[in-house]
């Protein structure tokens, strides 16, 4: 990892962050792992999303494009089964 041959996991980036009390996407740019132009990129997508309240699969279908309401009842249903999945 330090001699940028591998790219840690996120999590150990995340705690890392929070280490030495930078943002992550500060840590991120900082490390040439993503562009500035790349933070603030996703720094106004999360703002937007945390705007927005919790991203439900509705919503998500919207964003990605899904316009059919047959196509819509799927994907709600193929996240349901996925959610029900991790929970066990």
């Amino acid at each position: 990892m330090l001699a940028g041959q591998t790219l840690p996991d996120p999590n150990v980036l995340e705690r890392l962050a929070e280490a030495v009390r930078v943002p992550l996407a500060e840590l991120l740019v900082r490390s040439g792992v993503i562009s500035r132009k790349s933070s603030v990129s996703v720094e106004t997508a999360a703002s937007r999303q945390s705007d927005a309240g919790p991203l439900t699969p509705p919503v998500a279908a919207r964003q990605l494009g899904i316009r059919d309401p047959e196509n819509i009842a799927f994907f709600e249903r193929t996240v349901q089964m996925l959610l029900d999945r991790e929970r066990g």
